[in-house]
């Protein structure tokens, strides 16, 4: 459990909202048990290149920096995982997966990441 919001520890929880459409959250709890409203994801100078890269102009088709497709593929792979646990019980409708970016253009890279192959989760 997160000690300051009394959480379940987890990287996602399921919640049904409403409760005939099943969707996944994500939560502000890491993995060693603190929570926060600041998003997951490197701190302030831990790779400042990785900032650079995100808030720049750039061309769909250039690729985003490898800790990027590797959170993706991360979160592709729980959405697989979710996927198959919901056909089990019969949904029909699959989870969704919403990207917030903060520039058009890392929007364009990351759509142009999932259409051509670039995470490598193949249901999605």
């Amino acid at each position: 459990m997160c000690a300051a919001k009394g959480q379940t520890l987890s990287a996602h929880r399921f919640v049904a909202s409403p409760p005939s459409i099943p969707h996944l959250k994500i939560t502000g709890c890491d993995f060693k048990g603190s929570c926060s409203s600041r998003p997951a994801g490197p701190r302030d100078g831990a790779d400042s290149g990785l900032r650079d890269d995100l808030n720049r102009k750039a061309e769909p088709e250039e690729p985003l920096p490898d800790l990027v497709n590797q959170g993706y593929y991360l979160l592709g792979y729980d959405w697989r995982e979710t996927l198959r646990a919901w056909r089990a019980k019969g949904h029909r409708v699959p989870p969704v997966m919403v990207t917030v970016a903060n520039r058009s253009e890392t929007a364009a890279r990351v759509r142009y990441g999932f259409d051509h192959g670039k995470i490598r989760i193949e249901e999605l």
